[in-house]
């Protein structure tokens, strides 16, 4: 393509432990493990580990020395995010979108006061930026109100 040839360049590999990363060829700190940890008790939660495996790959994060051996333990296990995280993301996403919302409203109440009450034109935002973000917090608020159902 033009005469662009594409660079291939070795790169370090960063493995996660939930929100965690660590250098495989690092020394794996107290905070790592704590990750791993959690990581492995999250996947329990939602049963994708059993109680038995839990129990070895615990005894795995703790014997790991580097961050490929603790790499290794959680390897082929999804990432689970805590609920924590997952409440962060729908204030992220729905905080702006109500704030906004409310000054177009203001706006048009205003505006209609003054002028006259026509068609609420502020439906048309509402509607586009309110569908992508239902739709992108839809598995999160799912995930948050089964949690508070005790499921």
């Amino acid at each position: 393509m033009c005469g662009y040839h594409w660079r291939h360049e070795t790169t370090r590999v960063v493995a996660t432990a939930g929100s965690a990363t660590f250098a495989p060829d690092g020394p794996v700190s107290e905070r790592d493990r704590d990750a791993a940890v959690t990581q492995l008790r999250e996947n329990v939660g939602t049963g994708r580990l059993g109680l038995d495996d839990f129990e070895t790959k615990v005894e795995a994060v703790f014997a790991a020395r580097t961050g490929a051996e603790l790499a290794q333990v959680l390897h082929g296990l999804p990432r689970v995010v805590p609920l924590s995280e997952r409440r962060t993301r729908v204030r992220a996403a729905v905080t702006p979108y109500l704030g906004v919302m409310a000054l177009l409203v203001g706006i048009w109440l205003i505006v209609g006061v003054t002028a006259g009450f026509g068609f609420p034109w502020f439906v048309w935002p509402m509607l586009g930026w309110g569908i992508p973000v239902a739709l992108s917090t839809a598995h999160d608020r799912r995930a948050l109100r089964l949690a508070r159902a005790g499921v």
